[in-house]
């Protein structure tokens, strides 16, 4: 912290130097000026959080001079010296927001108390600051910081432990963080996987980024009402794009409709299929685990290019089986067959007969 002291008696300014308890009050710099002139420069060339000033000096005087470091912007705290009564130069001080007038014959304490508190104001002004900066921070990037943190939770570069997930989101997400009052740790999570076999014809040579782009965008507007959600990430890049898409529980409702709806504007307007595995409500601290068992089902699934498939909770037995399979969409098959979207086709007969092993078939 720097202190500035101006008067234009040099012995006056030897004699502060020298009874103040510099350390004490945690100041390390201490600068001086013999003039309203000779202090401006030093404004010039470094920062000063306190000014230490005489109000009545030959040319400018203090109050002129604290004038101008306002004009400037400049924050210093302001006490000033004087040998007059306190009440001469006020209304115009309190104007500037000065912080103390002491007399220039007063004990060293007085003016020490009046530089402690300029000290807690600078730093409460430096705290402050700090959380202006980072909220500016988060506002222009914080969908970088949402995506890196629930890759990393993914990853497990954070450990699925509850009190490391719970700092984690409390230093990098504190927005999210101060907005439950059970702590990041305690949040259910629904984590649903979508994944895409990059050797369909239709985006076939796409760039990475324009395939991440049109993903995001068609997810975000379906499940979240926004464009380009934080809470979609690309996790793979190798034969097939996988991306996690972490939804709270309000996000989570009728999700499976959801990305049927999406699968629809996949098929329909981008021409190519997304397969959706719908995981269970986790933890936060647990996402990694489910994340891990919704790639698995990816992996062993061979047979399906696209749709929307349900898992059971983990350790959960399959789902009662239908009695009868559903019937094949015979009039949307003849109308894709009309349109000449054989590619949509085979996608549609290659989903309903992979789903037949696992009804009942009765003759």
């Amino acid at each position: 912290m720097t202190v500035l002291i101006v008067d234009d008696d040099q012995s006056m300014l030897q004699m502060l130097l020298a009874t103040v308890d510099w350390d004490k009050l945690e100041i390390a710099e201490k600068r001086t000026a013999l003039s309203a002139a000779a202090a401006k420069e030093v404004f010039r060339a470094e920062p000063v959080d306190i000014m230490v000033c005489d109000i009545e000096m030959p040319g400018e005087s203090g109050i002129e001079l604290l004038s101008w470091v306002r004009e400037q912007g400049y924050q210093t705290r302001n006490i000033f010296l004087t040998n007059h009564t306190r009440f001469h130069y006020a209304q115009t001080a309190i104007k500037l927001d000065t912080v103390d007038f002491i007399g220039k014959m007063s004990p060293p304490s007085e003016l020490e108390d009046a530089l402690r508190r300029a000290v807690n104001m600078v730093k409460a002004m430096r705290v402050q600051k700090r959380y202006v900066d980072y909220g500016r921070y988060w506002e222009e990037n914080s969908g970088l910081l949402w995506r890196q943190f629930w890759l990393d939770l993914i990853s497990e570069k954070i450990p699925p432990d509850p009190q490391i997930v719970s700092r984690a989101a409390k230093e990098r997400l504190m927005e999210w963080y101060g907005a439950t009052k059970e702590g990041a740790e305690n949040l259910p999570m629904l984590p649903m996987l979508c994944t895409v076999d990059l050797a369909q014809p239709a985006i076939s040579g796409w760039p990475d980024r324009e395939l991440d782009y049109c993903v995001y965008n068609v997810l975000s507007e379906v499940l979240y009402g926004t464009t380009n959600s934080d809470h979609i990430v690309s996790l793979e890049r190798g034969s097939r794009a996988v991306y996690a898409v972490i939804l709270d529980m309000k996000d989570g409702e009728g999700l499976e409709k959801k990305a049927r709806e999406a699968d629809g504007l996949f098929r329909e307007y981008l021409h190519f299929s997304v397969n959706f595995y719908i995981g269970s409500p986790v933890l936060v601290y647990r996402l990694s685990a489910e994340v891990r068992r919704l790639q698995a089902a990816d992996r062993e699934n061979v047979i399906q290019s696209g749709g929307v498939h349900l898992l059971n909770p983990p350790g959960g037995g399959a789902n009662p089986p239908a009695d009868k399979p559903a019937r094949m969409d015979m009039a949307g098959l003849r109308e894709l067959l009309a349109a000449g979207d054989a590619y949509r086709v085979i996608g549609r007969v290659k989903d309903y007969f992979s789903a037949l092993p696992r009804a009942k078939i009765t003759p």
